[in-house]
């Protein structure tokens, strides 16, 4: 069983991603926010092994500004070191996604490439202790 969470700004893309592992059996949805601290007690709470940490470039957004994506990588590292990160941006060139893997991110996928069955093979590489680069970033 893959224990996911899920992290980004826009409850429309947390629905999305929520949906698109309901019906998948061996990955479970252990939680879901968009705010950093929020992720952190989550985590606590419910233990993961993967956040999907969704990076928008929307720097008017709340919750960016309570704790940016490359804070919340150092911080998932620190507390929570078996928990791998897969960057989910919407660009694929972002710098941030470039930092959060220096940080410890696991792996990094763009939003435009990102069908179902991508993301599923993302979060199932970077489970088994792979990293993953997003095909229009290799």
């Amino acid at each position: 069983m893959i224990r996911l969470s899920i992290f980004d700004n826009y409850p429309t893309s947390r629905a999305g991603l929520r949906y698109t592992f309901c019906e998948t059996p061996d990955i479970q949805i252990t939680g879901e926010t968009g705010n950093g601290a929020d992720l952190l007690q989550n985590l606590q709470q419910a233990p993961a092994d993967i956040v999907v940490l969704g990076v928008n470039n929307n720097r008017k957004s709340k919750s960016f500004k309570t704790v940016r994506h490359v804070e919340i990588t150092r911080k998932i590292r620190s507390k929570f070191p078996d928990v791998k990160i897969l960057a989910y941006a919407n660009q694929e060139t972002d710098k941030t996604v470039r930092q959060m893997m220096r940080e410890g991110a696991s792996g990094f996928i763009g939003q435009r490439e990102a069908n179902e069955r991508e993301l599923e093979r993302a979060i199932r590489q970077v489970a088994a202790g792979g990293t993953y680069v997003g095909q229009s970033d290799r």
